[in-house]
C-alpha cells in the first residue's frame, strides 16, 4: 500500500468542498430552492443532496482518493463489517449525544434538567420529512467525513506524530473543516471528531464511527 500524504488529504478536502458546496448549493439555486429553506427539507433539496452527494463520492473518492491516492476503499477501513460495529456505533450515538447535552448545559447555562428537557424537545419537534433528509445527509456526511478523516488522513499523522496526538489533531482539523468558531460549536464539533476519531482507534474499520454518524444526524437532526 503506498504511503499516505497528508498534503494530499488537503487537495481531497478541498475537491470535497468544491463539490458538496459548489455544486450543491448551484443545483439548489438551479432547481429554484433557497438555500434558507433547506433544513424544511424541500423535496427537491433531497433531489440537490442526492445529485451532489453521488458526484462528490464518484468525482472525489472513487475517482480523485482511489485513483490518486491509490488506496482502495477496504484499506481506507471499509472492510471487515462485524454485529460489533453496530453496538460501538451505538455507544457513539451516547457519547456524541452526552455531548450534546453537556453542550445545553455549559454554552446556554441551563440546569442539567431543564438542558435534559430541551434536548429531548428539540429532537421531538423535527418532521418525518426533516428527519428523512437528515438520514440522507447522515449517510453523505459519514461516507465522505470518515473516509477522508478517519479513513485516509487519521493513519497517516497518527504515523507521524503518534497515536493520541494523531488522533487529537486529525479531530481539531475536523471541528475547524466545518467554519464555525464559536468556542461552544468548536468544543462541540471537536468532541465529536474525538469520540469517532476514537471508535476509528479502536476497530481499525470505518464502520462504527459511520454507524455512530448516520444515527446523530437522524436522531439529533439540527440540535
Amino acid at each position: 500500500m503506498p504511503a499516505r500524504s497528508i498534503p494530499f488529504s488537503f487537495v481531497v478536502l478541498l475537491a470535497h468542498f468544491a463539490v458538496m458546496f459548489g455544486v450543491g448549493f448551484a443545483l439548489l439555486l438551479a432547481l429554484g430552492v433557497a438555500p434558507r429553506t433547506i433544513p424544511d427539507a424541500p423535496p427537491l433539496a433531497f433531489v440537490a443532496l442526492a445529485i451532489a452527494g453521488s458526484l462528490d463520492i464518484g468525482l472525489v473518492f472513487a475517482g480523485l482518493l482511489r485513483r490518486f491516492g491509490r488506496i482502495s476503499f477496504a484499506e481506507l477501513g471499509w472492510s471487515r463489517f462485524r454485529l460489533a460495529d453496530v453496538a460501538l456505533g451505538l455507544v457513539g450515538l451516547a457519547l456524541l449525544v452526552a455531548i450534546v447535552y453537556l453542550d445545553l448545559v455549559l454554552d446556554a447555562r441551563l440546569g442539567w434538567g431543564e438542558a435534559l428537557g430541551r434536548l429531548g424537545q428539540s429532537i421531538a419537534d423535527v418532521s418525518l420529512r426533516q428527519r428523512a433528509f437528515c438520514f440522507l445527509i447522515g449517510l453523505v456526511a459519514a461516507f465522505t467525513e470518515d473516509t477522508l478523516f478517519r479513513g485516509y488522513m487519521q493513519p497517516a499523522v497518527q504515523a507521524r506524530i503518534g497515536r493520541w496526538l494523531g488522533l487529537v489533531t486529525v479531530a481539531v482539523v475536523f471541528a475547524a473543516h466545518h467554519g464555525r468558531f464559536t468556542l461552544a460549536i468548536f468544543l462541540g464539533k471537536l468532541g465529536v471528531g474525538l469520540v469517532l476519531g476514537g471508535l476509528r482507534d479502536r476497530t481499525r474499520t470505518l464502520w462504527a464511527p459511520a454507524i455512530a454518524h448516520v444515527l446523530q444526524w437522524t436522531v439529533l437532526a439540527m440540535t
